[in-house]
């Protein structure tokens, strides 16, 4: 019975999945001294090359591993979605294909699934550069307490969820947040006991300081969170002003450093009109912050349907990033 399904969401990025592939075939057997676990690929690649590259990169007699091609590119959360559904083991490791296990992952993780959590969160090391921390395992019960902890270990690496059924219909209705691994989350807790596990030591790190250094997913995983207040296991949350808190105060920093950094390139990253006029309606003297002044105008003239013209601009950003509402 395999306990533990590695499942590596995948796009364009062949030679980082045919290094993580290789490091798991050479230490098998040192890691199935702690769990049993096999290994499923959800590739989005547009590139043919990338496609033959990682198929090839399996030796023939190796049955462990599993590699799915999509037929097309679904994008982001459709592919997190399916690596869940294609998983087999009682316990699903969403792992991103740009991070590395750390020495004695599965000895942490065998310690963290002992009391059989819904939900087994897995600090990420980065900056790489952070210390190792004292080890430790702690349960949490409390509904609000879970749910704040996962918002604050957003990275997909940092989870490690339970097989159970999902409908799969109703979870793609948040396509397109950027969040479906927290919704899974959230839809595992909601319908088993409510059992969130923490191990206080890293399990898995990022290959570099690339994305913390260029923070341009920021801002529309921001405007993206409050879709997930819609998951009935937050919506149930009477007063969920804490939850605001601590997004706001992660990434506030995080938005003013992107939009002053970037040029205003969050605008292709799936965010469409109707967000951003939602964004300035309930933020705005945020949206006068992390703008530069260009775009804070054009807020204005988007808001006041001043502008045909940069509203068609604006579409075709959209379109181009492959958000659709």
């Amino acid at each position: 019975m395999t306990q533990l399904t590695i499942a590596i969401p995948t796009f364009n990025r062949e030679i980082q999945i045919i290094n993580l592939l290789n490091h798991f075939i050479e230490n098998k057997s040192s890691y199935i001294k702690f769990i049993i676990f096999d290994i499923v690929i959800l590739d989005n690649s547009t590139n043919p090359h990338t496609s033959n590259l990682i198929k090839n990169s399996i030796p023939y007699d190796i049955d462990w591993i599993t590699y799915y091609k999509n037929e097309k590119n679904i994008g982001f959360d459709l592919n997190i979605l399916n690596c869940y559904l294609k998983s087999k083991g009682d316990y699903i490791w969403i792992f991103g294909d740009d991070d590395f296990p750390e020495i004695n992952c599965f000895e942490y993780i065998k310690a963290g699934l002992y009391e059989k959590p819904d939900v087994l969160l897995l600090p990420f090391r980065q900056p790489l550069s952070l210390k190792t921390p004292q080890y430790d395992v702690c349960v949490i019960n409390n509904q609000l307490d879970c749910i704040t902890t996962i918002t604050l270990n957003t990275k997909i690496t940092s989870f490690v969820l339970k097989n159970i059924s999902i409908d799969q219909n109703y979870l793609s209705q948040f396509n397109h947040t950027g969040w479906m691994h927290l919704i899974l989350a959230f839809e595992i807790l909601h319908k088993s006991k409510n059992n969130l596990s923490t191990i206080n030591m890293f399990c898995a790190r990022a290959l570099s300081d690339k994305d913390v250094k260029s923070l341009d997913w920021v801002p529309s995983a921001f405007i993206n969170f409050d879709k997930l207040l819609l998951h009935p296991y937050v919506s149930s949350i009477k007063n969920n002003s804490k939850i605001k808190k601590i997004w706001n105060d992660n990434y506030l920093s995080g938005i003013t450093l992107t939009c002053w950094g970037a040029s205003g390139s969050w605008l292709t990253r799936g965010v469409t009109k109707q967000d951003f006029i939602l964004f300035g309606k309930n933020y705005p003297f945020k949206i006068i912050l992390i703008s530069k002044p260009r775009y804070f105008f054009y807020w204005l003239l988007i808001k006041f349907n001043l502008s045909s013209l940069f509203l068609k601009h604006f579409n075709k950003l959209s379109l181009k990033s492959g958000y659709e509402k």
